[in-house]
């Protein structure tokens, strides 16, 4: 319907001039009201009814809605990460992707999310995915409150965050598992050492005893050739050769010992093995030699004592003190200890940086165990002890 471009009052079709003002129409003008819309409105390809947020079929016609096209900022965020080169790139790009504004949108991120959090699982992407969907989640409820197909999603999320930390379980038992398989190959080698060395000593003693005999054997058959007066000469041997067999036979004495702890060690009888293990000591008349040879065995012996007794305690051998790991980035050091196979960690955030020019984003302050910094480097300390990891990081913004 035609209106007058002076007062706006709507006029009959033909008039010349606006019956309320007087101002007269060129027919020429356009005087049609022009309309602009906001947004796009999805209408049913079959009978023209405008459509809702996901509905699949046409409220008015029963038309059945196909062919849905996937947003464009989906479609950008999976071709990065097609061409992403290396999984610390896909980790970025999730964690940086921009929340969309309509509905869909949103709950198609929230869904690919919560999805990709569980398929092909690994640790720190699945946690990207995990952050990505945490921070849709709160721009939902924010511009659309708690609509069904929001909660939908969030009940879809939390089905998968069960199956992610199933995940998680599963390979810290893993890893544990790895760590008991090491530790029995570890304790192997150690015993075929000691019996390598037993037998390395074993052919040393036989080749002196052999030596020995050798060397003295004319002089034996000359002792009994002249005489009484070089029979004295022969017994002035006698003394060495008495420490010789003395020597043997304390051998023989530590040697019965060694069997005995390891027994005692297979038997899991600890403390025994431990109190054998600490007899092994040297009397006078040994060479450096030996003393050394027989130190290295008492140490592997109690190496292996208190090895095998943490791990059947459930105790793990820390491999790092606690220098080696302050001023590293929390998340380095968290990693380190999964792996190491402790399973209580906590992080604690110390929201004090300004700049971060000095001390970095996420560097680590203080890491305790139990309540402790004292631990040394080669300890054994329980897998499920209370690690307690302090950072520091930015104030949140208000």
């Amino acid at each position: 319907m035609p209106f007058c471009m002076n007062c706006g009052q709507n006029l009959p079709d033909g008039a010349k001039f606006c019956f309320a003002c007087g101002t007269p129409i060129n027919s020429n003008s356009n005087t049609s009201r022009q309309q602009e819309w906001a947004g796009k409105l999805i209408q049913c390809p079959s009978c023209g009814e405008i459509l809702r947020s996901f509905e699949p079929i046409c409220s008015f016609c029963g038309y059945e809605i196909r062919n849905a096209k996937a947003s464009n900022s989906m479609l950008e965020l999976s071709q990065k990460l097609s061409q992403a080169k290396s999984d610390d790139e896909r980790i970025i790009y999730i964690r940086s992707f921009p929340i969309p504004n309509t509905k869909e949108d949103i709950i198609e991120v929230m869904t690919l999310s919560a999805s990709n959090m569980v398929d092909n699982y690994q640790e720190e992407i699945s946690q990207a995915w995990q952050m990505l969907f945490e921070r849709a989640y709160q721009k939902a409820k924010i511009m659309f409150g708690a609509s069904p197909e929001i909660q939908k999603s969030y009940e879809y999320f939390e089905n998968n965050i069960k199956k992610f930390q199933i995940m998680q379980e599963q390979k810290q038992k893993e890893l544990h598992s790895r760590q008991l398989r090491q530790a029995k190959k570890e304790k192997h080698d150690k015993r075929n050492l000691l019996k390598k060395e037993k037998r390395q000593y074993a052919d040393i003693q036989k080749e002196r005893k052999y030596e020995f005999f050798n060397k003295h054997k004319e002089g034996v058959k000359y002792l009994f050739a002249i005489g009484t007066s070089l029979l004295m000469i022969f017994l002035g041997f006698l003394p060495f050769m008495l420490d010789e067999i003395k020597h043997n036979n304390k051998v023989k004495k530590l040697e019965s010992t060694v069997k005995q702890i390891e027994e005692y060690i297979d038997n899991e009888d600890y403390d025994n093995a431990r109190i054998k293990a600490n007899q092994l000591i040297l009397s006078d008349n040994w060479s450096s030699e030996e003393e050394k040879k027989w130190d290295n065995i008492r140490n592997s012996l109690l190496d292996i004592i208190n090895e095998k007794e943490a791990l059947s305690q459930g105790k793990i051998k820390v491999n790092f003190n606690y220098k080696d790991i302050i001023k590293n980035n929390y998340s380095d050091v968290k990693e380190k200890l999964l792996q190491q196979g402790f399973t209580n960690i906590t992080l604690s955030p110390i929201d004090d940086l300004v700049t971060g020019w000095i001390t970095k984003d996420g560097q680590v302050e203080d890491v305790t165990i139990d309540g402790r910094t004292d631990y040394e480097k080669d300890t054994y300390i329980s897998s499920d002890a209370e690690i307690i990891i302090y950072y520091h990081t930015f104030k949140e913004k208000e």
